[in-house]
């Protein structure tokens, strides 16, 4: 499963927020610029108390994250099918019942082999069954990608019970073959039925979680006329179901696998692989026509990938070469923003004008402008070129004359006339614009927008915190702003980085981004122990709509762990963000050394995103960076 195992770590004699941490090369070796082909004592390692933080991970677990009461307090997990944090349910009472037994069956992982029948013998793993009821599944194995990492995907056949008695010559399996598969993965698991009673229905499973091994999990709840006593009948969910099954997630036990390379190496030969590349097309400054399929995703990541290149480079003349291609992205977006005369003049358009294809080029997703305009910003600080600061300037403008009285936007706006469209039902979740004001304010003194920057925090904080609706904002998902509860782990990141970095503004928040951390890692990370044995892990799931691994948000979660290690001192949060970023290494150095596949893949048989590479490239720098400024030589 690609898992590494590293030996037993060491305890660090350091004191205070990094104790436990060994930093084992010194800060040059980090902080180098230019990247040639590392040897094993070229990478930095670190090394942490596995078996403690483990601990402190179970520990954690049992702890239910924002559980609901029925009646009282909503639950956010009604769509929710995997869980890493003992979670609550909505199982209503049933009359007359003073408690209630909560019976739970689980799977496990079991006995497993590969074979290239479909129809293979158990002969393998016979000997090490035990006799009794077992359960057995099959899953092809070799089929194409966009099948493959789909949360659970291709399903596993349905389950086959069977007795295995003494003496009884290994089973047979009767099932047909799965067109496009190499090969398939057979598990024999023991079902485990544990209990528990609570005195209402929609008590969280922590009495047993830590007990409840990772996989397939059914739950019933019973009402019975006294402890231990008569069952009365079965509590029900609010789709009238008596049962609900999902998946038991194991918890985090790593850093797993070593890092292939160090980090700055890995991000900047990722950027370099870009400028070659795909950022190619910016030698020479181009015409609106050039735009991207998606201008607000693929001219901003060259802005952004070249122009972070630039900061890093040594060679002047390479420095200049970065910067002016990302010169010329810049103006070709900016001259193919909205006309003066529309009412969102001079947003840049989230779809190119001959290619859009879930919405016309008028059609602005309002959060997207607003990377841009922090582009525009980096571009400005890295040439000193005021017309990049003043198209950031303008965006800015829109947003303070747009803004709703109730502090946000809609999600999809008609550039030509201001007006969202008529399937629009969603507001835009701001965080990515309150970053970009907040730049203006914090580095330029564009005081003007800390309205716009107040207004926009107490709607999340009113609207999306107090609910608990991180609902994800994709294009493919959510053009017509219908979010549907389509939660995702990236909108509960982005509010938990603004938490973490106000958390002297109030005393909640510090809790407040906890709690948002551990919604995203119980519901979007996978540590290990995937429900498709071809999943590669550590990896991090991007919405409910599409259960898919992917790099950028894998980097979106590592970046945030990040601060909040710098916010708690917790060990726990750096060992994540470096289980992240050991994987993005392993990976890049499976597929050539110079990337990383936008779905989380070793082999690159699908779609690409400009957008996902230089993001995930700038979070890794940024994480060697991080660790450079805080290095130490080891010591004893």
């Amino acid at each position: 499963m690609h898992q590494y195992k590293p030996a037993a770590s060491q305890q660090s004699c350091f004191p205070g927020a990094y104790l436990g941490v060994l930093w084992t090369l010194t800060v040059w070796l980090l902080a180098r610029s230019s990247a040639p082909s590392a040897t094993a004592a070229d990478i930095p390692k670190l090394r942490f108390d596995r078996a403690q933080l483990h601990a402190q991970a179970v520990q954690e677990s049992l702890q239910p994250i924002r559980p609901g009461i029925v009646g009282q307090t909503p639950f956010w997990n009604r769509r929710s099918r995997q869980f890493m944090y003992a979670p609550a349910f909505e199982f209503h009472p049933v009359a007359g019942a003073p408690v209630y037994r909560f019976i739970v069956t689980a799977y496990g992982q079991g006995w497993k082999f590969v074979a290239k029948e479909p129809n293979a013998s158990l002969e393998p793993i016979w000997q090490d069954l035990p006799d009794g009821q077992l359960v057995l599944w099959r899953i092809p194995l070799g089929l194409e990608r966009s099948d493959v990492l789909r949360l659970g995907g291709p399903a596993e056949y349905k389950d086959m019970v069977f007795e295995k008695k003494p003496g009884m010559k290994p089973l047979s399996c009767d099932l047909p073959a799965v067109p496009g598969a190499s090969a398939y993965q057979f598990s024999v698991r023991q079902l485990q039925t544990l209990t528990f009673e609570a005195d209402h229905p929609w008590a969280p499973l922590t009495p047993i979680w830590h007990r409840i091994p990772p996989g397939k999990v059914v739950l019933s709840v019973a009402a019975l006329d006294r402890p231990g006593g008569k069952v009365l009948g079965y509590a029900r969910l609010p789709n009238g179901h008596a049962s609900l099954t999902f998946e038991r997630k194991a918890v985090f036990n790593g850093p797993y696998h070593e890092p292939a390379s160090d980090y700055a190496a890995a991000g900047e030969r990722w950027l370099r692989w870009l400028a070659t590349g795909t950022f190619q097309r910016w030698v020479k400054e181009g015409d609106p026509q050039r735009l991207g399929q998606f201008p607000c995703k693929h001219e901003v990541a060259a802005i952004f990938g070249l122009t972070q290149l630039a900061r890093r480079e040594r060679d002047a003349a390479l420095k200049e070469q970065w910067l002016q291609r990302a010169r010329h992205a810049a103006r070709t977006l900016i001259r193919g923003s909205f006309p003066a005369e529309w009412q969102l003049a001079h947003l840049p358009p989230t779809y190119n004008k001959s290619r859009g294809n879930y919405a016309p080029y008028h059609a602005v997703m309002m959060h997207y402008p607003a990377d841009a305009g922090l582009a525009y910003l980096d571009l400005f600080e890295a040439t000193g070129d005021k017309e990049f600061f003043d198209a950031a300037v303008r965006i800015a403008e829109v947003y303070r004359r747009t803004q709703l009285p109730n502090g946000t936007w809609p999600l999809l706006l008609d550039g030509r006339t201001g007006e969202k469209f008529e399937n629009c039902r969603s507001y835009v979740i701001p965080c990515r614009v309150i970053d970009f004001l907040e730049r203006l304010i914090t580095q330029y003194r564009k005081t003007d927008y800390q309205p716009v920057v107040q207004a926009a925090w107490r709607w999340i904080e009113t609207d999306v915190l107090a609910n608990f609706r991180f609902e994800g904002q994709f294009e493919d998902t959510t053009a017509s702003g219908n979010s549907d509860g389509n939660l995702s782990g990236v909108t509960a990141m982005s509010i938990a980085a603004y938490l973490l970095r106000h958390r002297k503004d109030n005393p909640n928040y510090l809790s407040w981004a906890e709690e948002a951390l551990r919604f995203a890692e119980d519901q979007f990370v996978i540590w290990e122990q995937p429900p498709h044995p071809e999943q590669f892990t550590p990896c991090v799931l991007e919405q409910y709509r599409y259960m898919v691994s992917v790099q950028a948000i894998a980097a979106h979660f590592m970046s945030v762990y990040v601060l909040a290690y710098e916010a708690t001192g917790k060990e726990l949060y750096l060992a994540k963000a470096v289980t992240l970023a050991n994987a993005f290494t392993v990976l890049q150095k499976a597929s050539g050394g110079s990337f990383v596949n936008t779905y989380w893949t070793p082999v690159n048989t699908w779609g690409d995103w400009p957008n996902c590479h230089e993001f995930s490239a700038r979070k890794l720098l940024e994480l060697a960076d991080f660790l450079a400024s805080r290095a130490k030589p080891q010591s004893r």
